[in-house]
Order: C-alpha cells, then structure tokens, then sequence
C-alpha cells in the first residue's frame, strides 16, 4: 500500500484526510507519515511532539499500521462519516 491508496481508502471508508499528514516538518494535531533515511516513521503529532513513534521497514507496512490507527481512532471518536449516510 502507498500513502495514496491509504488516503483513497480514507476517503473511501469516511476517515477524515485532515488526520493525516505526510510532511517532513512537524505538524500539530494529526497522524503523520514519513521516510526517514530509507525507514519509515508513523507517529502523532500533538503540539510539536511526536507520540507513538513506529518505524517501518517499507511504505506499504507503515501505511497498513497507520491505517488501523487510524480506523481506531475514528472510531472510538465517533468521527467518522460514512458515504451515503
């Protein structure tokens, strides 16, 4: 999986794209996801700290990772909204 098929699959299933970046400067307040010198890295970021840092051996693991996060996340917050609902 590519960072643009986790963003498809996002919009696809309701999960907001606003909870998910994928810059090298440190974001507030949403998932990040980036290569670091040839690994991975998944993390939140909150107020310029990353929480919950992950590394990853390929794109396609981080973004499988992030992704149930992400799913979790939107769950338990009740934010996400479904197509057609």
């Amino acid at each position: 999986m590519t960072r643009d098929e986790l963003i498809e699959i996002m919009m696809l299933e309701g999960i907001p794209q606003g909870m998910l970046c994928s810059q090298t400067s440190i974001p507030s307040e949403c998932f990040v996801i980036r290569e670091m010198y040839g690994v991975w890295e998944t993390f939140y970021a909150e107020r310029g700290l990353e929480t919950g840092l992950v590394t990853h051996p390929t794109e396609d693991a981080a973004c499988r990772t992030l992704l149930e996060e992400l799913r979790g996340y939107a769950a338990a917050s009740g934010i996400v909204k479904r197509n057609g609902n």
